[in-house]
This record gives structure tokens, sequence and C-alpha cells, in this order.
């Protein structure tokens, strides 16, 4: 008489851990995203005019935004926290006490009189910042 055979065990994979996992990955990506996009104000920038580009090294950074209300700057945005100019200068100091290499990046508004963006540059250099930019847009062809 012929032996039987055992008929193998159905096998099943429980996908349920790996949707929670795949959500939570969505989840995290999407706030990551929307916190480094909420670091740029929105604001129309100079355009772009160098045809020359530097390679950065990897550094902590700063960015100051200064949006326009007509053409004066009624504050500085230091990374997300609205300052009036004296206290983001002292922010500043604290930034250059903790790390003097940080690289600073001034985003401006196109309309903004270019005494307001002076004022930021010369609190960086006055808190010994020494690395500064200054953002503009650059058109894609």
């Amino acid at each position: 008489m012929p032996e039987k055979r055992a008929e193998p065990e159905k096998v099943e994979c429980n996908m349920t851990p790996m949707i929670d996992v795949t959500f939570l990955l969505i989840i995290f990506f999407m706030l990551i995203t929307q916190m480094s996009s909420e670091e740029n104000e929105k604001m129309i920038l100079p355009e772009w005019c160098n045809q020359v580009l530097e390679e950065l090294e990897p550094t902590n950074k700063v960015t100051i935004n200064i949006p326009a209300v007509g053409h004066r700057a009624r504050f500085y945005k230091l990374n997300m926290d609205k300052l009036p100019l004296d206290a983001m200068k002292d922010r500043l100091k604290d930034v250059a006490e903790r790390d003097e290499k940080t690289e600073v990046i001034i985003r401006a508004d196109k309309e903004l009189n270019y005494s307001e963006v002076q004022a930021a540059l010369i609190a960086c250099a006055k808190a010994g910042l020494t690395k500064m930019d200054i953002a503009a847009f650059k058109e894609q062809h």
C-alpha cells in the first residue's frame, strides 16, 4: 500500500505590521517635508544673474527671511521665529558662540529696500558669522 504524504501546511504572511510601518513612514516623511518647507517664507526673490556656482561643504545653517511690508521690513524671521532686529542680533550672537562656522542664508523680498538686507548682513558680521549667502531666484529653462 502506498504511503500517504502529509499535506504541507499553508504558509500565510501577516501583512498588517508591514502596512503599519509603511503608513508610519509616510506620515514621518510628510511631517519632515512640511517642516523643511516652512523654513522658507513665501516671497518673491530677486532674479539670479551670476553664472558661477560654488560648491559649499555641508555645515550648520541658519536662514534669515526678510518679508517686505511696503518697502520696509517690519520683522526678521530667523529660521521660523519672528524677531525684531535687536532680538535677531542677540540670537545671532548665540549662534556664533555655538559654532562660528555656521552658514547664514539671507532671503529677502524683491520689493525690499537694500538697507533692510544690509542691516541683517551687518548683524551677522558683528556676531562673528562670516559665511553668508543671499538667496535669489533662478529661472528654470
